[in-house]
């Protein structure tokens, strides 16, 4: 205790004097100032208040007593007007005096003035029988706070409250609110504690007992006391704030009723009012230090809300009773994001115990679950507190663990999306990330290309067109030969028919490949057909015309030219099918034939047209249609595919 403190503590006690002993003795009571008891110009003020008031008139039937005070009685009564029940106060007959008078007028002008969901609902103001006032209340079923503060079963079976810190925390919540709208009415309760808090029977809240409120501002009616003039000890001393002491030690403001709603919050943290003591001088000393003890367990920011409204110097404390009130409500939410971040934490205990498991042991789908739950969870617990560092720490730690996951089963893209909700990623992982996605964008366009050469390759695409090009132009190239023997006399020196013929079948082909353009030329497959029968014809043309320059009989030309068909079919089967080797060999015979009967140019065209004949059937055979589901895709070596 420093020295400052002692002489202070010295300074209470001396101009207390006798009053000092009902700190201790009082300690859970109010304390009235002298001031608002007792004076002839108080006397007169209750005097003349009083004879404005109206008679009874029988407007209300009092009932049994209901509550008992220090200095009031409470009963109950029936409206007549209206016939409902109504509370109503008077004064003890033994503490009818000008100042107890007047501090029961002056609750009811506060009240009435207080039109709140958590004042007390004062319904008027009346004489009785003997000219005595009675003020008429809202009849509330219910109890104190005080006999629910500690009480966790009775606010459980009551009110269906699991945990008795949030529902103490909930109610505080509603007297912040009501202390804030008085202040904003320019209006300090000055003794806001547990007892001066009624519960209804269906959890309604309601701020009781202004007896010793006080103004801020005149309004120059003379009938509230003002705060300028409150110079005495007033309150309850286990909840007083320093400046309650008197006026040496400040003002009292709408920041002494922020002390006291920090000495409530200490209570439901500790079970007991933050002030107390044997002697006077253990309750001043108390009351001015404080800082009362705070047990370990309560949690930080709670505990911090409690100092800084109790805080020695008012402009210390937490500005406003609203400010308070949202204070508690932000803890409320953290505490309920704090319990949706331990949900989610287990829950990825869950996923990382997942994904240590052995590679053949792991399931993505039960994974992604747990991932998906975990993640919700912290998600949730940062919507109601953004700054929740185990939150964001949990959802940071499950994100790691999924890319690093998605990176070992390869999946680059869905690592690159899960490490985009990072706000600041790895780098080291950043890195490995992009590596994986350049890889995968290799491989996918690798994959995409063989897709497109696999497609390119596909026989199966333009068969049946194909297979009809095939059937005319084989018709045609294997009766030409036999018609060329009955038409056309056979001579060695008629070289005309090799550049006419095979001319004749080029345009053909063009003409064909033109019109059928759409499915002949999708493919490589088919266009390796028409460019190799092309090619084949161009080199029957190219023999007749290089026969011609070296003088060459024409038959001889004729044989060469079915070796020259030979070997083109033959690279067809490597470039296209490995089935046209057939037709290579069909030629390959024609040509051995023709060459050992080329003294006889009418063997030399059956030759021709036999070669022609079996390549016709070869292609009519291995490219029928056939039916869906039956037909099998061929390369370029005639594998299926």
């Amino acid at each position: 205790m420093s020295l400052d403190l002692d002489k202070t503590v010295d300074a209470c006690l001396a101009w207390l004097g006798t009053e000092a002993k009902t700190l201790v003795l009082r300690h859970r009571s109010t304390l009235i100032p002298a001031n608002l008891a007792s004076g002839t110009a108080l006397e007169a003020a209750a005097e003349r208040v009083a004879a404005e008031l109206g008679a009874l008139d029988g407007a209300l039937a009092l009932e049994e007593t209901i509550g008992e005070g220090g200095m009031g009685i409470v009963h109950l009564a029936t409206q007549r007007s209206l016939n409902r029940k109504v509370a109503v106060k008077t004064l003890r007959p033994e503490r009818r005096t000008a100042g107890a008078t007047m501090k029961l007028l002056r609750e009811a002008w506060v009240t009435g003035a207080l039109e709140h969901p958590n004042v007390m609902p004062i319904y008027d103001a009346r004489l009785d029988e003997l000219g005595h006032p009675m003020i008429v209340l809202k009849r509330i079923e219910g109890v104190e706070w005080t006999d629910l503060l500690h009480d966790a079963e009775a606010v459980k079976e009551r009110f269906g409250a699991e945990s008795l810190l949030d529902y103490n925390l909930q109610l505080l919540m509603q007297v912040c609110h009501a202390a804030h709208f008085a202040h904003s009415r320019s209006i300090v309760h000055r003794d806001l504690k547990p007892e001066n808090v009624m519960i209804g029977e269906f959890g309604e809240v309601y701020l009781v007992d202004w007896g010793i409120a006080v103004s801020t501002k005149d309004d120059g009616s003379g009938r509230l006391p003002l705060a300028s003039d409150a110079t005495e000890v007033a309150g309850t001393p286990g909840y007083m704030a320093p400046e309650m002491l008197g006026k040496e030690m400040g003002p009292i403001t709408p920041q002494t009723d922020v002390y006291l709603l920090g000495a409530i919050l200490y209570e439901i943290l500790t079970g007991e009012p933050p002030h107390g003591g044997d002697t006077p001088t253990a309750v001043i000393t108390s009351i001015l230090s404080s800082s009362p003890p705070l047990p370990d367990d309560v949690p930080a920011e709670l505990r911090a809300i409690c100092r800084r409204a109790m805080a020695r110097e008012p402009d210390d404390r937490i500005e406003t009773a609203e400010q308070m009130r949202l204070a508690l409500q932000d803890f409320m939410q953290h505490k309920s994001s704090a319990r949706l971040s331990s949900e989610a934490e287990r829950r990825l205990g869950r996923l990382q115990l997942a994904l240590g498991a052995s590679a053949d042991q792991r399931r993505r789908g039960v994974i992604y679950d747990l991932f998906g739950a975990c993640r919700f969870g912290f998600h949730q617990a940062l919507e109601m507190w953004a700054a929740n560092p185990a939150a964001k720490d949990g959802l940071r730690r499950a994100l790691l663990a999924m890319v690093d996951y998605e990176l070992s089963l390869g999946d680059a893209d869905a690592a690159a999306g899960l490490l985009d909700e990072l706000d600041d990623p790895p780098t080291e992982l950043s890195d490995r990330v992009e590596q994986a996605r350049q890889a995968q964008d290799k491989e996918r366009k690798r994959l995409a290309a063989l897709e497109e050469l696999g497609e390119d390759l596909d026989a199966a695409v333009g068969l049946r067109t194909r297979w009809i090009l095939a059937g005319i132009l084989g018709t045609l190239w294997t009766l030409a030969p036999l018609v060329l023997t009955q038409v056309v006399e056979v001579r060695t020196d008629r070289y005309w028919p090799g550049f006419v013929a095979p001319g004749i079948y080029l345009v053909l082909l063009i003409g064909m490949g033109v019109l059928a353009r759409q499915s002949m030329m999708r493919t490589a497959v088919n266009r390796r057909v028409l460019a190799t029968v092309a090619v084949a014809l161009v080199g029957q043309i190219a023999m007749s015309l290089g026969g011609l320059f070296l003088d060459m009989a024409v038959h001889n030309i004729q044989v060469m030219t079915m070796f020259m068909w030979s070997a083109v079919t033959a690279m067809a089967a490597i470039a296209i099918d490995r089935r046209l080797f057939y037709a290579a060999g069909g030629y390959l015979v024609s040509f051995i034939g023709a060459a050992l009967l080329a003294e006889h140019s009418h063997h030399v065209l059956w030759a021709m047209s036999a070669g022609h004949l079996v390549t016709t059937i070869n292609v009519l055979y291995i490219w029928r249609p056939r039916k869906l589901g039956h037909s099998r895709r061929y390369g370029p070596r005639g594998r299926g595919i």
